[in-house]
């Protein structure tokens, strides 16, 4: 079926074709066009076309396709689901791809992203589980959410310095992922962006970063050690949650809040400094940090968040540096079997009796 024109191909109409030949003359393909063939395995594209639409082959169990090189856009979800997809390539005249455009192509396993384009859409290659190899070319400017996203196989990206927003989970669970350098133009790491990367063993942050989003590297459990650059002034609830691997991170004197969830279930971390500037501690902040051993905190401290160092179960000594008003919420220290000191400055038991709960009482130690 073709437009009144003859410029498009706005449905195929036997949904049983296994191949099939696009007319010469013919410069797009309508949407949903051949997202009912599902027997489709080849299909020859004409010279002449320049646009593929919406959803135009979603679902179809196409293994190789040929793209025109006067090709000029990809619609959103155009190749989605075709999962027995395995090798395409993009031609230098494309300027557009969709989002979504070959997400759960899950037998992709090579893509080179032409210098045409400047976005990489919002679930781009979301789920192409075999995906090894993807080259980002200087052109890309943003990496939309979670373009990336459960691609699997993925070991190695190279995000060129072009890139200046790297959005949403753009690459969360991407599981064989082993490093990644994230380059000077990029000022914020979102949310969930690296979250679920399990074998992230180093990441390497720029000055240029000012923060990092909630759960930003939550469950990258091969992550043994991070540095925090001097310009980062925030880190999202959650940012190393599930981290176990995780043993050093240096906060910089620019933290002003340590939020909810931070470091919960770092269980190999043994040490950190908590910066001078900071004024709060979230709630289960510490929790779970079993190799924890002592903790000071800092006189600007003003709340102590619920079950903040919950279940440091290793944590002995606990510092505070100045004697003044600090809410500590319920359950800030349960379950921190090995405690045996909590220091606090001289003339300051009674206050701090106000404070915390009776059990700990006995432990108050003055300086």
């Amino acid at each position: 079926m073709y437009s009144e024109d003859g410029c498009c191909l706005l449905k195929c109409d036997n949904m049983f074709l296994r191949t099939y030949s696009v007319k010469e003359g013919i410069k797009s393909i309508g949407r949903y066009a051949f997202s009912l063939s599902s027997y489709l395995r080849q299909i020859i594209l004409p010279a002449s076309l320049d646009s593929i639409g919406d959803w135009a082959f979603e679902n179809c169990p196409l293994k190789h396709i040929i793209l025109p090189d006067m090709l000029k856009s990809i619609g959103n979800s155009a190749f989605k689901n075709c999962k027995h997809l395995q090798q395409i390539t993009i031609p230098s005249s494309v300027t557009s791809i969709g989002s979504s455009a070959f997400s759960h192509c899950e037998s992709l396993e090579e893509m080179v992203i032409p210098s045409s384009v400047t976005t990489i859409r919002f679930y781009t290659f979301r789920c192409c589980k075999s995906l090894k190899q993807i080259t980002i070319p200087n052109s890309v400017t943003h990496i939309e959410m979670g373009a990336f996203s459960n691609c699997k196989s993925l070991q190695t990206i190279t995000i060129p310095e072009s890139v200046s927003r790297i959005c949403k989970g753009a690459f969360e669970y991407c599981e064989s992922l082993r490093q990644i350098n994230i380059p000077n133009s990029v000022s914020r790491i979102f949310e969930y962006s690296f979250k679920g990367c399990s074998s992230l063993v180093s990441i390497l942050l720029p000055d240029s970063i000012v923060g990092i989003g909630e759960d930003a590297f939550a469950y990258c459990e091969s992550l043994q050690e991070i540095t925090i650059p001097n310009s980062i002034s925030g880190i999202g609830e959650g940012a190393f949650s599930g981290c176990v691997s995780l043993q050093e991170i240096n906060l910089p004197d620019s933290i002003v809040k340590i939020g909810a969830r931070t470091f919960t279930h770092c269980k190999a971390l043994r040490q950190i400094s908590i910066p001078k500037h900071v004024t709060r501690i979230g709630y289960d902040a510490f929790r779970g940090c079993i190799s924890l051993q002592q903790i000071v905190i800092p006189e600007l401290v003003v709340n102590i968040g619920i079950t903040a160092f919950c279940g440091c179960k290793s944590l002995r000594q606990i510092t505070f540096t100045k004697n003044h008003y600090v809410f500590i919420g319920d359950g800030a220290f349960n379950n921190c079997e090995s405690l045996q000191q909590i220091i606090v400055p001289k003339g300051s038991i009674e206050d701090f009796k106000e404070l915390l709960d009776e059990n700990l009482w006995d432990k108050l130690v003055e300086n």
